[in-house]
């Protein structure tokens, strides 16, 4: 059963209310919408503004003279609706290659794709040799390396002082200066 028949049973009237006001209705189905008008009062104010209307039109209609298409518009009409009606004539079309149908619905994907590959070319052979990585597999401990620094430094015309960062001066308390004061007290000057 259809919920819409159940809250909406004018709309078979309303169409029939049309049909009423330009008069094609037999007579059983005329009793039956005039008997629904009778309990409706929505559906009789449509049918009297489409009576209205109908009434109007029919006296518009009475006043002009009938007037009958020429043998040459008829002639024209009749061959359009011909041309209308005649089945379309069938093309074969081209067959396509089969990667035709995968790319047309990727194109914006393939192009993004071919832009990250041409970039990648291009840096692969831009990019300058490095030189070959030794086979050390075991990690060098913080010591180890402070250690081999330092021997270097020893080794190297660099004086001491510009390497070793000054020593942290106490404030009056004992306690390390924060790291934002310390910076204000080694800047020269």
């Amino acid at each position: 059963m259809n919920v819409n028949w159940i809250w909406n049973r004018c709309r078979r009237y309303r169409r029939d209310a049309a049909l009423l006001a330009s008069g094609v209705l037999t007579d059983a189905e005329k009793t039956a919408v005039a008997a629904h008008f009778a309990k409706c009062g929505t559906c009789r104010r449509q049918y009297q503004a489409l009576a209205i209307v109908g009434g109007r039109l029919d006296a518009l209609g009475a006043r002009l003279p009938a007037v009958e298409p020429t043998t040459a518009l008829r002639t024209r009409w009749t061959n359009a609706v011909k041309a209308e009606t005649r089945p379309p004539t069938m093309t074969v079309a081209k067959p396509r290659r089969w990667w035709d149908w995968w790319l047309a619905s990727k194109r914006p994907a393939c192009a993004g794709l071919a832009g990250v590959w041409l970039l990648i070319l291009f840096f692969h052979v831009t990019a300058p040799e490095l030189p070959p990585v030794s086979h050390r597999s075991v990690a060098v401990a913080p010591r180890e390396l402070l250690i081999a620094l330092r021997a270097k430094l020893d080794r190297s015309s660099i004086p001491q002082e510009a390497v070793e960062p000054p020593p942290i001066r106490p404030d009056k308390s004992g306690r390390p200066l924060p790291r934002s004061d310390r910076r204000r007290d080694q800047m020269p000057g």
